[in-house]
């Protein structure tokens, strides 16, 4: 527990300090695209501003969610770090189709963006948004992880704004601004939302990892003293610490039963990682008495 709560300490800190950075540069984004008049660069810092809106709820959640189980959250509030996730990309995805409504029109009438000041805001937003990356790409929740890859998107999104800076300064394709920002924005889109949907899907309590369920059931097949076992459930706290519920039926009793219980509990560990097991032990012709499914695996 000594190790989670160190891993845990350690992602509020990476959040919150990648929330400062983003915050700082959003600030300096915004007055540089006005000045430089580039909707390319205004298109990253609406990005930024929702990632610096994401930052902002994932540092609070965060620390909300370290804090460890109470009367009336029994496994405490590790899910406000989904919740988090989620909302974080609903944030990105919105400030995403903002850019786009703006941006589409000014293809055909892009104005005089100034492609040395864009040169100069990419080179600093590579520097910023990659730094804040690195600083997160380390953790283990999904919540992170979603940060994560935003910020990278963000690194690389600067990075063709540096080349259309370069193009506009030096052969004045004004037209290459409002393009680069439509291009980044549906490239956003596209990564952020598989993350969304697969935080959503967690939140919802799907089964985190499809192919761990289908592992853990073939190695509960082959453990000896068990003849079956139904009332299998498999979900995640926060696309890290899962929960893993079953029925064994056996006629093992006492100091057997036990290291059977053991064994299992075992397997879990090494197949689930992190995982909160439940099991209830049933004996033959005994009926569940939780109204569960019974149409298990008969061994």
């Amino acid at each position: 527990m000594h190790h989670l709560g160190g891993c845990k300490g350690q992602s509020l800190k990476n959040i919150g300090w990648a929330f400062l950075l983003n915050l700082s540069f959003t600030i300096i984004e915004i007055v540089g695209g006005l000045l430089t008049q580039s909707v390319a660069v205004l298109s990253d810092a609406v990005h930024d501003a929702g990632d610096t809106i994401s930052l902002g709820f994932a540092y609070f959640l965060e620390k909300k969610a370290a804090g460890g189980p109470t009367a009336q959250f029994s496994y405490g509030m590790k899910r406000l770090s989904l919740l988090s996730s989620v909302i974080s990309g609903v944030v990105i995805t919105l400030g995403s189709a903002i850019v786009l409504w703006e941006a589409i029109p000014r293809i055909w009438d892009p104005g005089e963006p100034k492609g040395a000041g864009m040169m100069g805001l990419a080179v600093l937003g590579i520097a910023m948004n990659g730094f804040a990356a690195l600083r997160l790409k380390h953790g283990a929740t999904q919540n992170e992880k979603v940060l994560t890859w935003h910020l990278l998107e963000d690194a690389l999104g600067w990075a063709s704004v540096l080349v259309g800076g370069a193009l506009v300064y030096f052969f004045k394709w004004n037209w290459i601004d409002p393009l680069l920002a439509v291009l980044i924005s549906l490239w956003i889109v596209r990564n952020v939302l598989g993350l969304l949907f697969k935080s959503i899907s967690l939140f919802l309590q799907a089964t985190p990892d499809p192919e761990q369920k289908v592992q853990f059931t073939k190695a509960l097949e082959k453990v000896e003293g068990l003849q079956s076992f139904h009332d299998l459930h498999l979900w995640s706290l926060d696309g890290e610490s899962h929960v893993l519920s079953v029925h064994l039926v056996t006629s093992l009793r006492d100091g057997p039963l036990l290291k059977l219980k053991n064994h299992v509990r075992e397997i879990s560990t090494s197949i689930l990682g992190h995982v909160h097991t439940t099991i209830e032990i049933e004996y033959p012709g005994e009926d569940c008495p939780d109204n569960c499914d019974v149409s298990g695996h008969q061994l």
